[in-house]
C-alpha cells in the first residue's frame, strides 16, 4: 500500500521532533542547573549577610544648632560657663545645673556651652556628651549611646553589648567612665517617672572620674539638689529683650510697627511673660 504525501510528511516531522528532542532536554536541563546553581549562591549570600554582625557607628562630638537671634541669656552663660571652666573637682566629679520653666532657655544655654571653644579646649572634644532625656526617655537608649562613645576602646564597647541586665550595664559603664575626664550634658531630666523605683539621675549620672563635670538642664529644682548641683536659675526675659525676640520670629522687618498692631503684640508678650 503506498503512503500518501500527507502521511510521510506527518512522519518525517514526528522523526524529525524526536531526532531534535534530546537536544532539547539536554538544553533545559542545563538551564535548569544553571538556575539552581545561581539560586544556591544568592541564598548563600542572603544567609552570610545575616549573620554578619552588622558595625555600629562609634558615637562622637555633635555640634548643637543654635539661633542666629539670642536674647536675654548672655549673664547666665558667661557665668555658668566661667564657673565650669574652673572646676576643678579633685577626685570627685562636679555638677552643674539650670533651672527654669518651660521655654526659659536652658536647653539654649546648654547648647551655647556644649559648643564652646574654650569648654571644648577643657575636656576635648569628643569627650563633650549630649544626651536629651525627656519625660519618655528609656535607660536602653540612653546606655546605647554611652556605650558606644567613641572615647571608649573598641573591647569595652563590644563587651557592654552583651550586657542585658540594666543594672550590670550602669555598674559597667561607670567602671568604664571612671578614668574618663568627660563633660555630660543631661538636657530636660524629669523628676518622674521612676525606672526600676529610681529616678533618672541614678542611672544616667554616670560620668564621675577626675576631673569630669556633669550639666542638668531640668524645670525642678529637687532634681538638681539630689546631685548637689551649683544651680543657675533662668528666669523670664526682661521685656524689652522678649519684645525684641517676638518681634525677630513674628514680623519679617522685626522693625516698627503700627501703632494698634504693636499694642496688641506687646500685650500677647505679656501674657506669655516673655
Amino acid at each position: 500500500m503506498l503512503e500518501s504525501r500527507w502521511s510521510r510528511r506527518k512522519r518525517m516531522v514526528k522523526f524529525w521532533r524526536w531526532k531534535k528532542l534530546p537536544s532539547l532536554v539536554m538544553k533545559i536541563s542545563s538551564d535548569i542547573e544553571e538556575a539552581r546553581s545561581n539560586t544556591s549562591l544568592v541564598t548563600l549570600g542572603i544567609v552570610l549577610s545575616m549573620h554578619i554582625p552588622k558595625q555600629v557607628e562609634a558615637f562622637s562630638f555633635v555640634k548643637q544648632g543654635t539661633p542666629s537671634l539670642i536674647v536675654g541669656v548672655d549673664e547666665h552663660f558667661k557665668k555658668l560657663r566661667m564657673s565650669i571652666l574652673q572646676s576643678h573637682g579633685g577626685d570627685k566629679a562636679s555638677h552643674f545645673g539650670l533651672q527654669g520653666r518651660g521655654g526659659a532657655g536652658k536647653t539654649l544655654l546648654a547648647q551655647m556651652l556644649n559648643n564652646d571653644d574654650d569648654i571644648q579646649m577643657k575636656y576635648g572634644k569628643d569627650p563633650v556628651i549630649w544626651m536629651t532625656v525627656g519625660l519618655d526617655a528609656k535607660v536602653s537608649d540612653l546606655y546605647e549611646k554611652l556605650g558606644r562613645c567613641c572615647i571608649l576602646d573598641n573591647g569595652v564597647s563590644e563587651k557592654f553589648k552583651l550586657i542585658k541586665n540594666q543594672e550590670e550595664q550602669r555598674t559597667f559603664l561607670k567602671n568604664a567612665y571612671a578614668e574618663k575626664k568627660v563633660f555630660l550634658i543631661l538636657d530636660d531630666v524629669w523628676e518622674k517617672p521612676k525606672y526600676d523605683h529610681h529616678d533618672m539621675l541614678y542611672w544616667v549620672d554616670i560620668p564621675r572620674g577626675p576631673g569630669s563635670a556633669t550639666l542638668i538642664t531640668s524645670r525642678s529644682k529637687s532634681v538638681l539638689c539630689k546631685v548637689q548641683a551649683k544651680v543657675e536659675v533662668v528666669l523670664w526675659l526682661p521685656k524689652e529683650e522678649s519684645w525684641k525676640l517676638f518681634c525677630c520670629h513674628a514680623f519679617e522687618s522685626g522693625g516698627a510697627l503700627l501703632t494698634t498692631l504693636e499694642e496688641l503684640a506687646r500685650d500677647v508678650c505679656e501674657e506669655c511673660k516673655g
